[in-house]
């Protein structure tokens, strides 16, 4: 009976041991309220979802959305116009014309033309055969831009 009471209390001894080991080398979870962007949460271990923009989420379920600058080339401006809008699609004499921020897919074709004087004497959007074909592939109607 003293050697089976003796190895229980080994065997206790050792998993009581066992047990403390684990808990001590377990990394701490990180404090999830302090995370509050998308690169604190990817560094600290969160999984990161292949999508675009990615996106990150915590175990508890907030998503944090990187952040991801659109590097699209600005039209060119010239003779005084400038380019405004939140689309870049308003050619005009005058510098920082603000406009509501819906987009159509024509909205890219200005990329590939000029805001610059017309024969008026108004700004205005000079047509390039890349504008104009990428304006009847965006709308299906190609038609004249004012």
């Amino acid at each position: 009976m003293n050697k089976s009471l003796i190895l229980s209390v080994v065997i206790i001894i050792i998993l009581a041991g066992g047990v403390f080991y684990v808990l001590s080398t377990r990394t701490p979870a990180p404090d999830e309220s302090a995370i509050s962007s998308f690169e604190e949460c990817v560094a600290a271990g969160y999984p990161v979802m292949e999508s675009y923009p990615r996106q990150c989420r915590t175990p508890e379920g907030v998503l944090f959305v990187e952040n991801v600058e659109n590097p699209t080339p600005a039209p060119v401006a010239t003779g005084g116009c400038f380019v405004g809008g939140c689309s870049g699609q308003i050619c005009s004499d005058q510098e920082g014309v603000i406009t509501t921020c819906e987009y159509r897919e024509e909205y890219a074709c200005y990329k590939s033309t000029k805001c610059e004087r017309q024969a008026s004497g108004q700004c205005g959007w000079t047509e390039t055969p890349e504008f104009a074909i990428c304006l009847n592939v965006s709308t299906g109607t190609g038609s004249d831009i004012k």
